[in-house]
């Protein structure tokens, strides 16, 4: 079974754009564990997904705010927990660097 990773946490709109891309994942891939890296605000909606697995809320927009707090790191850090698992694939749908950069240092 592969681990698939989507990385989608800019907007409302990119996120509902992009849940077809897992529905043709999931239609393709049946057996993939299929975990979406998505902004916290939005986290509920792709939970209503059938196609996903695991969900991980990130509060990127709130986190860019308040990096000069140590407590903003420490939730950073809470929120990559050892226990996961790296993914085989990972994918934005745009390719874009700051999301392979996110994606390092993720595991689902």
């Amino acid at each position: 079974m592969s681990d698939l990773l989507f990385i989608k946490t800019s907007s409302l709109g990119d996120v509902i754009h992009h849940m077809p891309a897992i529905t043709e994942l999931r239609r393709h891939q049946p057996q993939a564990r299929i975990s979406w890296l998505v902004e916290e605000a939005f986290a509920p909606l792709v939970r209503l997904h059938a196609g996903v697995d695991v969900v991980i809320p990130v509060a990127s927009r709130r986190w860019r705010r308040e990096l000069h707090r140590l407590s903003t790191w420490r939730e950073m850090m809470r929120r990559a927990p050892a226990s996961r698992r790296r993914p085989d694939f990972t994918t934005s749908g745009t390719g874009s660097i700051a999301a392979g950069t996110r994606s390092s240092a993720i595991e689902c």
